[in-house]
Parts: C-alpha cells; structure tokens; sequence
C-alpha cells in the first residue's frame, strides 16, 4: 500500500496544479512504507514531510492574510508589516524543514532503490541532484541573463518533471528482491567428542 501511495505521490508531484496534493502523497507513502518495511529512516522522512506540508501551508496562509490585509489604511499596513515579521519567521522554518525533507527524500529514494533494485529509481535520483546543482548554479544567471534565464528554468522543471516521473514509474514497478540464498556447506559435521 505503501509503495502505491509513493509512486502515485511522485508522479503527481512532477505535474503543475496537482503537485500539491503529490507532495503530500510522497510523504505519507514514505511514511507507510516505513511502518511496513520498518524503516526508521522512510517514516521520519514521512512524518517530516508532513510537517513540512503543514508549516508550508499555514506560512501561505499568513503571507496571504498579511497581503490582503496591508490593502487597507496605512495603520493597517503597519500593523500588516509587524504581523509580517512573523509570517517570515513562519517562511524561513517551513523551508529550512522542505530542504531537510528533500535531502532525506533522496537518501530515502537510493536506499529504496537498493532495496528493490530499481534501476529506474536510481536515475530518478541522478537526474534530481543534477536538477538541484543545475538550478543552484543557474541562480545568479537570472541577475544576468533576464529573460534567457526563464528559458533554463524552463529546461529544470522538464528535468525535474522527467526525474519525477521516472520516481513514480520506478516505485510502482519495483518488485521485492528475493532473499539471498543460503549457503549448502558440504563440511561433515564434527565427529562426537569419546
């Protein structure tokens, strides 16, 4: 059930407008699988991802409130942009957890892939770090470039979108590895003590 709800929560999470709702299948299929493969590791992954979700969604909220509501007399844009001190503090934790999250969801990501020799999976993983060193790199560009820019984020969200894809595809399709198999010793046993 586990490894369903994750691999229908990457694939959702590769497309626009329903990424949301794959974000949080990925984290409550990271931490069902945890629970069922008892996987320390992929349930705090889950459980973190959740939070996250939570924390995100209320800094939304609050930066939307504050918005709406600095539309009004100058006291109330004053008392928007103290209310805004808050909303920031709500921002910056709520991304500090996303990053933990996704860091812990590519460890997660190559332990599954080793767990259930998915090949795809694994480039799944490739294909995310270069995403995010890609990305990283092309962050002062945009200072630069101006509109050309757009047209490289553009390739990162296809590379993502691919890498996501291939997550989901690679999660649903992997089957369980079978257990190694165990030596045939063809040693005598030991003769009885006299």
């Amino acid at each position: 059930m586990g490894k369903t709800i994750l691999g229908i929560g990457y694939i959702l999470a590769a497309i626009p407008y329903v990424n949301i709702i794959g974000i949080l299948l990925v984290a409550i299929g990271w931490f069902t699988l945890g629970k069922e493969r008892d996987r320390g590791l992929w349930k705090v992954t889950g459980i973190l991802g959740i939070v996250s979700f939570i924390l995100m969604i209320a800094a939304i909220a609050i930066a939307t409130s504050i918005f709406f509501a600095a539309m009004g007399s100058p006291a109330a844009i004053e008392r928007a942009l103290a209310a805004g001190i808050g909303s920031l503090a709500a921002l910056i934790i709520a991304g500090i957890f996303i990053i933990i999250f996704g860091i812990l969801q590519l460890i997660c990501l190559w332990q599954f892939a080793n767990v259930y020799d998915s090949k795809l999976v694994k480039i799944a993983v490739i294909l995310y770090i270069l995403t995010i060193i890609a990305a990283l790199a092309a962050i002062p560009l945009v200072a630069t470039m101006g509109y050309g820019a757009l047209l490289g984020f553009i390739g990162l969200g296809i590379l993502g979108f691919i890498a996501g894809i291939l997550a989901g595809i690679g999660i649903l399709t992997a089957k369980e590895q079978a257990p190694a198999p165990t030596p045939v010793t063809t040693e005598a046993p030991p003769p009885p003590p006299p």
